[in-house]
């Protein structure tokens, strides 16, 4: 029987380092080793080793879970911010990839948090995670928003239950053990050293911010709404109203507003978030979505609206003439208009 065992190992290690090998040639390596003996040192993952990759895959497990917390968070109070809106008011995609592109953005700031690479056996749980969420998405059709947050919810509990994500860890921790197994001698003396800072990153990571991803929600909302806009029309963008100042130099604001579908109820939440100082943005000139800043200009005697364009980075898309106004920056400050 230890024979067999033995055997078995063997092949998954070649299948692990040789992933292009038929599965006929899998199997006939593990035909070849029947008569091979291995020592307990090539067969037995050392206790220490053992420890410490349980203890990595935990701690995968759980930055995993804080992800998915603060999505929860984040997701009840967009539910209550837009309680009345329905998804035909919406782009027909965005209820679908809007969650799961956030998990996938709060993953890569977890890995760069980390300064630690997610890749391999290490994305199979959020692999995972980011399937549910698909799946779920696609049932958005005819959803109120809070039906489609409901729906939302369910899968992000769904992926918290530590049975649903124990499978894909005790994967993750076989295969890791499987490919220490793999290395020669001289590596495996090196392995924790590899391992321990990878553990020692993981452990002081944080997480992204509740009030960070519900910024996300609400500017992937404006973003999913794009059209006309370089006209008065415009959807998708925020739009600045700016006039001339009692000094020629300055420019004085006059309004700002969501230029989208609840237009209303994303301001409101938008300025909640920023007053309250918990987000990484305090103006809404920072946020990551189409700005038109559209300038009074000319003389007394006639006076029009001229407007440029500004991209999510703060790139200037269409100046319109109005590079001076643009350079301006008292009323880049303003919050929206209530």
């Amino acid at each position: 029987m230890k024979k067999q065992l033995q055997a078995i190992l063997y092949a998954a290690v070649v299948a692990l380092v040789f992933p292009s090998l038929s599965p006929a040639k899998h199997a006939a390596a593990a035909e070849d080793t029947a008569d091979m003996v291995f020592t307990e040192e090539e067969v037995d993952v050392p206790l220490a080793v053992q420890q410490n990759i349980s203890e990595y895959v935990d701690l995968q497990g759980e930055a995993h879970n804080k992800i998915l917390t603060s999505m929860q968070s984040a997701l009840t109070d967009f539910q209550f911010a837009m309680i009345s809106a329905s998804a035909k008011d919406a782009d027909p995609d965005i209820f679908g990839t809007m969650l799961t592109a956030i998990f996938k953005e709060s993953v890569k700031a977890i890995s760069d948090e980390a300064k630690l690479p997610l890749v391999g056996v290490a994305m199979e749980v959020y692999d995972k995670t980011v399937e549910e969420l698909e799946r779920a998405g696609k049932a958005r059709l005819s959803l109120a928003v809070n039906e489609w947050a409901n729906s939302q919810r369910a899968a992000i509990a769904n992926r918290q239950r530590v049975e649903n994500t124990r499978a894909s860890l005790r994967v993750m921790k076989t295969e890791m053990e499987v490919a220490y197994l793999a290395l020669s001698p001289d590596n495996r003396a090196r392995y924790l050293d590899r391992l321990y800072p990878m553990k020692e990153a993981l452990e002081g990571v944080v997480g992204p911010s509740v009030y960070d991803i519900e910024v996300d929600m609400f500017t992937q909302w404006i973003n999913a709404h794009k059209g006309h806009v370089m006209s008065d029309a415009a959807t998708g963008v925020i739009e600045y109203r700016i006039v001339e100042g009692v000094n020629a130099d300055q420019m004085s604001f006059k309004s700002l507003h969501v230029k989208a579908p609840n237009g209303d109820k994303v301001e409101t939440a938008l300025n909640r978030l920023m007053r309250e100082g918990h987000t990484s943005y305090n103006r809404a000139w920072d946020l990551p979505v189409l700005k038109r800043a559209c300038f009074e200009v000319g003389d007394d005697n006639l006076r029009s609206w001229n407007c440029a364009l500004v991209d999510g980075n703060n790139k200037i898309r269409h100046s319109d003439g109005l590079g001076r106004e643009l350079s301006k920056e008292n009323w880049k400050r303003a919050l929206f208009t209530e």
